[in-house]
């Protein structure tokens, strides 16, 4: 079942000195992204699987695919942990 993610309506994010920086003004927790993180941020857009976002990054940019899944996974997980991030089914998410 495909997973579809969505940005927390509470979240701002900026970018500072060329990096994405996400807040949960609610918690306080803050979040600097890389580039990928970033471009990973930008395609999160409610509609989009975690399956979607990471063939959309594995064709931009230079990297193994094994290496980005985890990578993604990683922050996926932080950034849902701390509130900046909701995940979904596809099932849920047809259900709104």
């Amino acid at each position: 079942m495909k997973r579809i993610l969505e940005k927390n309506k509470e979240a701002v994010w900026h970018t500072i000195g060329g990096e994405l920086v996400l807040l949960n003004p609610i918690s306080g927790y803050f979040f600097g992204l890389n580039p990928v993180a970033g471009a990973f941020w930008s395609l999160v857009d409610g509609k989009k699987s975690m399956e979607d976002i990471l063939d959309i990054l594995f064709k931009e940019y230079d990297v193994r695919l094994d290496v980005l899944t985890r990578d993604i996974e990683e922050i996926t997980q932080k950034m849902e942990k701390n509130g900046l991030l909701i995940l979904k089914t596809e099932a849920e998410n047809e259900s709104e």
